[in-house]
């Protein structure tokens, strides 16, 4: 294999010559083709899939995904401790005064919120 930054697991493959194929990195240097393993492919199709043969078409609940929908967030629900919390918040824009100084008659450091 080429002088590559690799790991022990990295994997190379090699698209020509006798030594076509999949390569991961065992022990040994990656510059020393002994120390790479060839990764074999299945030789026949797939004879099963989540035990079921021939032409097989599984659904989300064949696969432990049966309470699963695409909603999308904007179309979800949420609970009612969440909505009741909202509720509680009050609506509206708010501009905040902060007075550096006392004007006359007005204690110091005051600070104002006005609803819009």
């Amino acid at each position: 294999m080429l002088a590559l930054d690799v790991q022990e697991g990295d994997v190379a493959v090699v698209t020509g010559g006798s030594d076509k194929g999949t390569y991961m990195l065992g022990e040994g240097s990656p510059t020393v083709f002994e120390s790479w393993v060839r990764l074999n492919a299945p030789d026949d199709a797939v004879s099963s899939v989540n035990g079921q043969t021939g032409t097989v078409v599984l659904s989300k609940s064949d696969v432990g995904l049966g309470s699963v929908n695409n909603t999308s967030d904007a179309a979800k629900p949420i609970s009612t401790a969440t909505q009741t919390a909202l509720n509680g918040k009050v609506s509206g824009a708010y501009t905040l005064v902060v007075q550096a100084g006392a004007p006359s008659g007005a204690p110091a450091n005051r600070i104002t919120i006005r609803t819009a």
